[in-house]
């Protein structure tokens, strides 16, 4: 069980949002070789949206996913999920990326995960 002293909302709602953000860029790649006009301008094949959708769905449930199962006292979660915040600092999610940081630096979250710096 998860210990309720340690925020992990500050983990978690940035994880889930940008998972559907990730969910919704998918679902207009999906949506987008339907409209002709879009796909005569883009000057792509059809596959190459239908295969970033499919990559970007995938994305977002795999960050829903480990957002599900990050209060789980487990070095390789905080692992990865410091990867994760790593990515996000200097890309367009650094508003995502902001509390996320905060959550991995207290001393109570690295403690639980079992993280000695």
């Amino acid at each position: 069980m998860a210990n309720p002293n340690i925020p992990f909302s500050l983990m978690r709602i940035p994880l889930i949002l940008s998972g559907l953000v990730y969910l919704g860029l998918g679902a207009g790649c999906f949506a987008l070789p339907m409209f002709e006009s879009a796909l005569r301008e883009a000057e792509l094949p059809a596959v190459f949206f239908y295969g970033f959708g499919i990559f970007c769905v995938l994305l977002g449930l795999a960050t829903i996913i480990f957002a599900c199962i990050l209060h789980k006292p487990n070095k390789a979660i905080y692992i990865i999920a410091l990867i994760i915040t790593i990515l996000y600092i200097p890309s367009a999610y650094i508003f995502f990326g902001i509390p996320m940081v905060i959550f991995l630096l207290r001393q109570d979250v690295r403690n639980y995960y079992g993280i000695n710096l």
